[in-house]
């Protein structure tokens, strides 16, 4: 099972440089602000991912000084949410460790694909709205994992809230969220990314 999530947007915050571990792992850390759309209200929402660049990435950061304003191309392998509560408000924000990072043209569009394979955690719900449009959710399991100062293998499972949206009540419009409907817990099922949030709960 896996996730690939590649994201297109603009670097928000200063770039951090560390070394960690006994093996001096090198990191960079930035905060990435993605805009995307809703292709039915037209709203314009961000989605920001705290992103955490590896050692070859982190010193070709570095050395191609990435900064504050920088459009950048990311490519990730595993995505997490982060949720934490200063005072009454409850604030999220997405996790992603990243594989690869480029620059790209300033005037190019926010853009967002992933895909991950995992399994069910419970058969999928399906309801309708007021007009019409079918929504399916169902939770999805994928799972990663890293060596511990052991040396051995820790496996690790990352749950994601899924929802499948049809587009209205005439014939066929439904046809993708009413098939999603017929999903069990513990298919194993592919999903392509269209948009990503993070919950905004804390210890989900």
């Amino acid at each position: 099972m896996f996730s690939l999530i590649e994201v297109v947007g603009t670097i928000l915050s200063e770039v951090r440089y560390k070394t960690v571990g006994a093996k001096g792992t090198q990191l960079a850390e930035f905060a990435l602000a993605h805009k995307w759309v809703n292709p039915d209200s037209g709203e314009v929402f961000e989605t920001r991912f705290y992103t955490t660049l590896f050692n070859g990435n982190a010193t070709w950061a570095q050395e191609n000084a990435l900064a504050t304003g920088d459009a950048v191309l990311v490519l990730g392998s595993e995505l997490t949410g982060t949720a934490w509560k200063p005072g009454d408000q409850t604030l999220s924000m997405l996790n992603l460790k990243a594989t690869h990072v480029t620059r790209v043209d300033p005037g190019s569009r926010d853009y967002l694909a992933g895909q991950f394979i995992g399994a069910v955690g419970a058969d999928a719900e399906m309801n309708y709205n007021g007009q019409g449009r079918a929504r399916t959710s169902f939770r999805l399991a994928t799972s990663a994992g890293y060596y511990g100062t052991d040396g051995k293998w820790v496996d690790r499972s990352h749950w994601y809230n899924v929802t499948l949206f049809g587009r209205g009540e005439e014939e066929g419009q439904n046809a993708r969220a009413e098939r999603a409907a017929l999903i069990a817990k513990g298919d194993k099922v592919l999903v392509t990314l269209q948009t990503v949030r993070a919950n905004g709960y804390l210890n989900n």
